[in-house]
């Protein structure tokens, strides 16, 4: 990922997260995204809906089968 589309994205820090998780949790199980984690202004982690995070590791999946199917 390059720097431009990670500034893109939401962030929040540790203690916020731990604060607001509940709401959180709610809000990305209902709209959908991705939020970077930070610690002391440091990206550490990525919280996202399951849906997106199934189909991410399906594309994935996807991609490594098409590849391995390739060079075979």
């Amino acid at each position: 990922m390059q720097i431009d589309s990670l500034l893109d994205k939401k962030f929040i820090g540790t203690d916020e997260l731990r604060k607001k998780l509940t709401k959180i949790l709610n809000e990305l199980s209902q709209k959908g995204g991705e939020l970077i984690v930070t610690q002391h202004g440091i990206p550490k982690a990525v919280l996202m809906d399951i849906e997106s995070y199934i189909k991410q590791q399906k594309r994935i999946n996807d991609v490594k089968r098409r590849t391995i199917q390739t060079y075979r």
